[in-house]
């Protein structure tokens, strides 16, 4: 193994992910995108894994795997278990999590009005941000009905099928909302999904002229959720706010009557919180 660790070149194998655009920079680190790659593996379900899995699930030759896991294991990043000799992520990978949340207006903005909807309402509130056709948890506060337990922050839905991606959506210019419902096939979470892009043109439309957008089992079956963007200070997309429950406790009618003003006010109370904040 190690006559091969050093017979292999930095470009064994192209770099994950990033467009070819983006290799040619000479800005762009090709070994530092690569370690990256290697820890967002781990996000895939995998409790623990050995060098051949990484390399099979990165596309990366088994020597640059190998070199990427032992300077993350030294940084800390990742720690092998010596008996089986595979790996997993170490609580170090909460870090840049922890830092994103300290740094965050959103979060702090966001945190006291989360808390109150939830115990007003004893409903599931979700603050998510959209990243690229994702819905992206940023803050959970779970409800009495303890809706979707599984839900952590970070997890990562498509925007087309959650409340918060749709409110989102509706607040991008309509050349960037064909944009991103045309260019890629859209995935149906529950038989109830909307995927067909026209379909969700035309929704987007009414959810921004209603201020709220909702989804009926559209995520996951037995859920629905309410939810309305906030805005920075120039008036631009900065996440979305939702209230989630089951349909065995109420009907799209009852939400769209009840849930709906409380969830738009919530959206404003964040939004003007954030008055003196720009998002870019």
């Amino acid at each position: 193994m190690a006559n091969d660790i050093a017979q292999d070149p930095i470009a064994d194998s192209p770099p994950p992910s990033p467009q070819a655009s983006t290799e040619r920079n000479p800005l762009f680190i090709t070994a530092l995108a690569r370690g990256l790659h290697v820890l967002e593996v781990f996000s895939n379900g995998w409790e623990a894994m050995g060098l051949s899995e990484i390399a099979n699930a990165t596309g990366l030759a088994v020597p640059t795997v190998q070199r990427a896991v032992h300077t993350l294991t030294e940084m800390g990043y990742l720690a092998k278990d010596a008996q089986t000799r595979r790996y997993r992520l170490t609580p170090k990978a909460l870090d840049s999590t922890y830092r994103y949340l300290q740094s965050s207006p959103l979060y702090e903005a966001a945190i006291p009005v989360v808390v109150a909807l939830r115990d007003e309402w004893q409903e599931t509130v979700n603050v998510s941000i959209l990243d690229g056709l994702e819905a992206m948890l940023l803050i959970r506060m779970p409800g009495a009905r303890r809706i979707n337990p599984t839900s952590m922050i970070g997890r990562r839905m498509p925007a087309h099928a959650t409340s918060t991606g749709l409110a989102m959506l509706a607040m991008l210019p309509p050349d960037e909302q064909r944009r991103r419902l045309h260019d890629t096939p859209l995935k149906a979470m529950t038989a109830w999904t909307v995927t067909d892009p026209a379909a969700l043109e035309e929704r987007l439309q009414i959810i921004r002229r209603d201020g709220y957008a909702l989804v009926n089992e559209e995520a996951a079956d037995g859920e629905i959720s309410v939810s309305a963007p906030i805005l920075d200070h120039d008036g631009r997309l900065v996440a979305a706010i939702s209230m989630t429950t089951a349909v065995s406790y109420w009907s799209e009618e009852e939400a769209r009557k009840q849930i709906g003003p409380a969830i738009k006010h919530a959206a404003r109370a964040i939004t003007d919180t954030l008055r003196g904040w720009r998002s870019k």
